[in-house]
């Protein structure tokens, strides 16, 4: 802050003033980046809609021409096998659709049946040369015969072979020249539905290059000159690659067989949206070219849908000229440029001249202020040199009785604070007293408390007794059940005995015997488990009379310890307890002597405080009139420093003022506040005397405190303004005393 003050007002104007400008251009020029990259967005955009709107076209024809082939086949002229009647019909077909120059149909064993005899431009074809050969050694053939069809059955796609981009050896026999096209071929079958032949249907590429044509119109209609649209199979190699600019703009396709079609494969080019398209990704990039070496857009989609088989797996790629498509934005770019620079270089020059004229006026205005600032000055220093003197020869008037006041708030302060503190030392004497009595009260409290914990005790041991004797009770009631437990062995060996008896008797009985035998042997068992269990239970009780019996012990052991420690702790509590009753009756007798010895200070100084009270009450009706003229003093004195004071003011706003107009640098910008410099006025050595303005008392009880010295500047210095009262005695500490 201190650094942009430096600057005059001029310079301030013309640097804020032109931020603003510089501001709002980038925010222009921000703007309109952002326009650029939309821009450039929606161009990128629209070459891949149109990659995806090619593949829509494709897929729409790919459907009809994937049926045409079924729904000739269909055709009962067809299924007759008249060679004649169906030639008439397969020419027909060809005039209608324009796109098959060769139907050709064949029976089961791959005989010539019939075939068209022109194709789709009206020229008569070498059927003579078809008919001399045996086609069932073709693949297409093998695969119809088959039922190997192009299929996906998820979309109804079924019963059709399809034969992509190649050169159709049919066609070249038939028309005599290699020509590039893509085959349809279906099954004939009769009524019944048995296979009687294979028909084929030779297409051209127009329905694909009929698809690629519509969008480049609707696209150069627009602006897109330089595209390129280009169509791969499955793996990147090149079936059909439309480059008018190429050709002079000629609207035909050209398939440059030499370079491109079948051979240049740009998947193994590393060409990036080739790359992409084999593994079926789409979307927008931009790439090289890969023979023509320059930067293109390239927006590239799968012809994959509905109305396409998925595994034909093409995919087709709208190029365009980068450079050529940013043109149109580099220019408008520009233009943005050479305005956006214009418009800097007026705002800069129109800010000068507007910050010049606004700066001089400011100049001028504020040298008159600085002019009267100086003049005021002067004038509040006399009258504060004045008021000053003034004030001075009056409270020179009011030092001796200042003086006298002082000493005898100070004495009278000393009695209330002595008075004040015998009443506070007899409050906390009778305090004392209580807080033994109580303290005597609680000891022998104590003491009953001890005489009833022993008691406890004896109470314990004696519990513990029985508890003992009752645990003793269950230990010999454990001894008479083992006891009982060997009775059950004994009944047990019995039965055992008895078991053998009777498996013997049952041995001899023989085949009458068994049935009791069985019956013998299992009451053997039953008392060899009931045997078993009663060792089991009789160790168990053992076990329990043993442990139960050293519980017993240890517990009478550590019962009477314990009892034993508890006695000699009650005993030793009970002698402290007595010990303190007697300290405490001996502190009770002496406070109550220290607090009779209290009252009577207390009397005393309430009667010395009274009379000082009364000397305070003569010397302030003494200190009347002196007030009055203290009063008169001040409050002018306090006049013409507050006016002072606003002219000091004045002039700081005033050099402000010009150190904003002209800056902090500039030697103009220092004020001299008077051409004559304002001289203090002399004191006559009266550095000891005190100064009190005086407001109405409204109590006599007066608090002697040291007094705060604060001195009294002559010029400049604010002072408040005093209310005095001629009837008021100040206290010691009352703020307004001042040393002059």
């Amino acid at each position: 802050m201190k650094f942009f003050n430096r600057f005059s007002l001029r310079i301030k104007i013309l640097v804020v003033v032109n931020l603003i400008v510089l501001v709002l251009g980038t925010i222009n020029f921000l703007l309109f980046q952002n326009f650029k990259g939309e821009y450039v967005q929606g161009k990128y955009d629209t070459i891949r809609a149109n990659s995806e709107t090619i593949s829509f076209y494709i897929q729409d024809q790919f459907y009809e021409r994937y049926g045409d082939v079924q729904a000739f086949a269909l055709n009962e002229t067809v299924r007759s096998f008249d060679k004649h009647k169906m030639s008439e019909v397969l020419d027909e077909y060809v005039a209608l659709y324009g796109l098959y120059d060769v139907i050709l149909v064949v029976d089961k064993n791959g005989k010539f049946v019939a075939a068209n005899t022109k194709d789709v431009s009206g020229k008569p074809l070498k059927t003579e040369v078809l008919e001399k050969l045996n086609y069932s050694s073709t693949s297409w053939f093998k695969k119809a015969i088959k039922g190997e069809f192009t299929e996906d059955k998820s979309k109804n796609f079924a019963g059709t072979l399809v034969e992509e981009f190649q050169f159709d050896p049919i066609r070249k026999l038939a028309q005599g020249t290699d020509k590039i096209g893509v085959s349809f071929t279906a099954q004939i079958k009769d009524s019944k539905g048995e296979v009687i032949g294979v028909i084929t249907n030779r297409s051209t590429t127009k329905w694909v290059e009929e698809s690629i044509q519509r969008v480049y119109s609707e696209l150069s209609a627009v602006g897109y000159k330089n595209l390129e649209i280009t169509l791969i199979d499955k793996n990147g190699l090149v079936l059909l690659d439309y480059d008018p600019a190429k050709n002079n703009f000629k609207t035909e396709v050209e398939y440059d067989t030499e370079h491109d079609i079948f051979k240049l494969n740009l998947a193994e080019k590393k060409l990036g949206p080739a790359m992409d398209l084999v593994n079926n990704i789409e979307g927008v990039k931009e790439a090289t070219h890969v023979r023509k070496g320059i930067l293109q857009v390239v927006g590239y989609a799968k012809v994959s849908g509905p109305k396409i088989v998925d595994a034909i797996g093409w995919g087709v790629m709208v190029r365009e000229d980068k450079a050529e498509l940013m043109s149109a934005v580099n220019k408008l770019f520009n233009l943005f440029y050479v305005v956006f620079a214009t418009v800097l270089l007026l705002g800069f020059v129109v800010t000068y001249f507007f910050g010049n004229q606004i700066a001089k006026s400011l100049a001028q205005i504020s040298i008159l202020l600085n002019k009267s600032a100086e003049s005021l000055s002067f004038t509040s220093g006399n009258m504060t040199i004045q008021s000053t003197k003034l004030s001075e020869a009056s409270t020179e008037q009011a030092s001796a009785i200042q003086e006298t006041m002082a000493a005898v708030d100070e004495i009278s302060a000393t009695v209330e604070k002595n008075t004040e503190a015998s009443k506070q030392s007899k409050a906390v004497s009778g305090d004392s007293l209580q807080a033994t009595n109580q303290g005597k009260q609680t000891v022998v409290n104590m003491l009953n408390s001890i005489d009833e914990i022993s008691q406890s005790n004896d109470l314990i041991a004696d519990q513990m007794k029985v508890n003992n004797e009752k645990i003793n009770e269950i230990v010999k009631l454990i001894s008479d059940i083992g006891n009982k437990t060997k009775v059950i062995n004994e009944i047990v060996f019995q039965t055992k005995l008895l078991s053998f008896n009777a498996s013997v008797e049952a041995a001899r009985a023989g085949e009458y015997g068994k049935g009791f035998a069985v019956v013998a042997e299992e009451v053997g068992n039953l008392a060899q488990m009931s045997g078993n269990a009663a060792k089991e239970i009789s160790t168990l009780l053992d076990e329990s009379q043993r442990k139960t019996s050293q519980i017993v012990k240890e517990t009478e052991s550590r019962v009477e310890e314990l009892i034993s420690r508890s006695r000699e702790k009650v005993s030793l509590g009970k002698r402290t307890a007595g010990e303190c009753n007697e300290a405490l009756e001996d502190i009770a007798k002496n406070v109550k002597m220290v607090d009779e010895m209290i009252s009577e200070i207390a009397r005393a100084s309430e009667e010395q405080s009274n009379g000082i009270k009364e000397i305070a009450k003569a010397m302030g009706q003494l200190d009347i009139t002196t007030s009055e003229n203290s009063k008169i003093s001040q409050e002018s004195n306090n006049s013409s420093l507050e006016v002072n004071s606003k002219s000091q003011e004045l002039k700081e706003q005033v050099e402000a003022l010009v150190h904003v107009v002209q800056g902090s640098n500039s030697n103009s910008s220092k004020l001299e506040v008077n051409p004559k410099k304002v001289e203090k006025p002399k004191k006559e050595k009266h550095e000891n005397k005190k100064v009190l303005a005086f407001k109405k008392k409204e109590t006599l009880n007066v608090v002697a405190k040291p007094l705060p010295m604060e001195k009294v500047e002559p010029a400049g210095s604010s002072v408040s303004k005093v209310s005095v009262s001629g009837d008021s005695v100040p206290s010691a500490n009352d703020p307004r005393f001042e040393e002059v």
